[in-house]
């Protein structure tokens, strides 16, 4: 299993979501919503090729969805790199 490693822009991405979430459905909602994402951080982190490529992209960019957000990450050597949780309808390259 790689390690998970985390971008700045990632860490904010997570904690507005979870604000938002809080503030728009509840406590509960919110950390289920939570659990849901850092159930996909884990199967990333066990298996990086579970998203799809991001097309035009040469960095290895790849995509995982979970709920109303994607995760955007780099399978690399020995970790993960979450870069980016965006919402699905968002275009990573205009937020990257």
């Amino acid at each position: 299993m790689r390690r998970l490693d985390f971008a700045r822009a990632a860490l904010a991405d997570l904690d507005a979501i979870y604000r938002h979430s809080l503030t728009e459905f509840g406590e509960a909602q919110a950390d289920h919503y939570a659990g849901m994402i850092d159930a996909a951080f884990q199967l990333l982190a066990e298996f990086p090729e579970a998203g799809v490529l991001v097309p035009d992209r040469v960095d290895g960019l790849r995509r995982r969805n979970v709920g109303a957000h994607a995760i955007l990450y780099q399978a690399l050597t020995n970790r993960v790199r979450i870069v980016r949780l965006l919402h699905q309808r968002m275009d990573p390259n205009r937020h990257l």
